[in-house]
């Protein structure tokens, strides 16, 4: 999953934390990574996702796994490409869903799309004739994106822009 703010705020810490340098977070004045959070914070540094705990698995059954056969092809993409331990669980997703739902966007801009698996998530929450901006860095990744991506954004009457290249120049 793609979450901008968390990114800043788990990077910071870590910056904090093991010494790294890097630019200072606006979305944590005292950045501190403790518990679980800690072993979360450096299973992402590391590009490992944790093993699921007990409240994961829990989780899991209370979500419909019988997922949109877009959603299921990016996962599957995801897997290919080696980046499966980074893509959203089935209640991750419904969760992500659940909250942009509760905002009513009319507008999303995604960092970072891989394989599109939670712009999908990000699609089904924005309302008739909204509009998610994606930006991928892999002309590869975006290109798999966009083959789940337009045709779900056609079902749903919403609009997809996927811009390529570094986020930074790009914004």
């Amino acid at each position: 999953m793609h979450r901008p703010a968390d990114q800043l705020h788990i990077r910071h810490a870590v910056t904090d934390h093991h010494g790294f340098s890097g630019p200072p977070s606006s979305v944590c004045a005292k950045p501190r990574v403790f518990g679980p959070c800690a072993t979360a914070t450096r299973s992402l540094v590391s590009g490992m996702r944790p093993p699921p705990s007990e409240m994961d698995q829990y989780l899991a059954t209370l979500f419909s796994q019988d997922l949109h056969p877009a959603k299921k092809r990016a996962a599957e993409n995801a897997e290919v490409l080696g980046l499966g331990n980074i893509s959203l669980s089935s209640y991750e997703g419904h969760l992500l869903r659940f909250l942009m739902r509760q905002i009513r966007p009319k507008n999303i801009c995604e960092l970072g799309t891989l394989t599109g698996h939670s712009a999908l998530w990000l699609l089904e929450s924005l309302l008739p004739g909204g509009k998610l901006t994606t930006l991928e860095k892999s002309s590869a990744h975006a290109e798999l994106a966009a083959e789940v991506l337009m045709p779900r954004a056609r079902e749903l009457t919403v609009e997809v822009e996927q811009l390529v290249g570094d986020a930074v120049t790009l914004l």
